[in-house]
């Protein structure tokens, strides 16, 4: 079809081949930590920074900081592993799902004390477990199923976990680790027992990305740049970060026809603020992103260089929605190529550049 434009094709194929050959992790970020196995045995070294449905399941570990390779370890070999910024956590073996189903999870200590509130992540779904006398007690959110809501009794539960205490002292709680740290601080206390809610400082990856680049096809022309800050939070996500900056961008519409040249060039200042979810954290990364801008435009004909828009807010400067989808792929050090495909006041070509990436894991 005539209609089909070729560049967003290739992008398309780009970003499906992806998905099979993306095989190296994107700057990985470790801390100083120690592993303890099932045999007992203690390993000090560095820890894969990752957030907690990945840890829930599985530790990524090397001895040395400078390693490029790292072995990663599941429930089954693992006993338990500490970070030095604080973070716990201890392999549980829970029965989910009104106790039909028995899973081996590493599970993050959030509350400590004679009795202990862990936090953690199987299915995309989030539990809670209450530890006490090594006696684990799971507390699961109630969920629909088919249209029918399915229960699971977590403030029965909870009382349970508390010898009566929760009903006697709390007339409803939500399921809310607040909620959770609330109830099992008390119950401690009325025991004689101190609690220590369990906090640690998270790092933050941060980087500094300079982009170049253009596209084009029949008779129009882009040429663009952006000078973007981005922002991760680790303990939430390693895969969805917060991107803003400036972007400028110029593009051309040039028609020969009868000897005569028509048509028009615009020039687009933006300062975007943008959520991006990456599908993959990989060498390879396929991603999509929305957000909000403002930007200044400037629209003009190639004939006489007469501006083709009205000055005035939301006229050639406002406010205004994007949104797209691109990929980015490492090629050495932080030097990356990326394509874009963004509606942002308009309606850009594809296009295709190369990044810079200045910036590491800060504090």
């Amino acid at each position: 079809m005539k209609t089909m434009r070729v560049d967003r094709i290739i992008m398309f194929l780009i970003f499906c081949f992806s998905f099979h050959y993306a095989n190296a992790q994107l700057n990985d970020a470790f801390e100083k930590g120690t592993i303890t196995t099932t045999e007992n045995e203690k390993k000090e070294g560095y820890i894969k920074t990752d957030d907690l449905s990945h840890l829930s399941s599985e530790v990524c570990f090397k001895s040395t900081e400078n390693e490029a390779k790292y072995n990663c370890y599941n429930t089954s070999q693992i006993k338990s592993f500490q970070t030095e910024t604080g973070k716990t956590y201890d392999m549980l073996s829970i029965k989910i799902n009104d106790g039909s189903i028995e899973i081996a999870v590493f599970a993050n200590l959030i509350l400590q004390g004679e009795t202990s509130l862990y936090k953690t992540v199987y299915d995309a779904k989030t539990f809670y477990i209450v530890v006490r006398e090594d006696k684990n007690y799971v507390l699961q959110n109630d969920e629909i199923v088919f249209n029918e809501v399915r229960k699971y009794n977590y403030e029965g539960l909870l009382n349970v976990a508390t010898e009566g205490f929760f009903m006697r002292n709390f007339s409803e709680i939500a399921f809310t680790e607040k909620d959770f740290i609330k109830v099992i601080t008390q119950y401690n206390t009325s025991k004689g027992n101190e609690s220590k809610v369990v906090t640690y400082k998270e790092k933050n990856i941060r980087y500094s990305i300079l982009t170049i680049g253009g596209g084009g096809r029949k008779n129009e022309s882009e040429f663009f740049l952006q000078a973007n800050y981005r922002l991760f939070n680790p303990k939430i996500s390693k895969s969805t970060s917060l991107n803003f900056g400036l972007n400028y961008y110029k593009y051309q519409f040039r028609e020969v026809s009868w000897n005569k040249i028509d048509g028009f060039k615009q020039s687009l200042i933006s300062f975007p603020l943008q959520l991006q979810q990456n599908i993959l954290n990989k060498s390879i990364r396929p991603y999509i992103f929305a957000g909000l801008n403002l930007s200044y435009l400037k629209v003009v004909d190639n004939n006489n260089n007469n501006s083709l828009i009205q000055n005035g807010i939301q006229n050639n400067f406002g406010i205004g929605s994007l949104f797209g989808l691109g990929i980015e792929i490492d090629i050495y050090k932080g030097i990356m190529l990326k394509s874009e495909s963004r509606y942002e006041v308009f309606s850009h070509l594809t296009l295709f550049g190369v990044s810079y990436n200045f910036s590491k894991m800060l504090p």
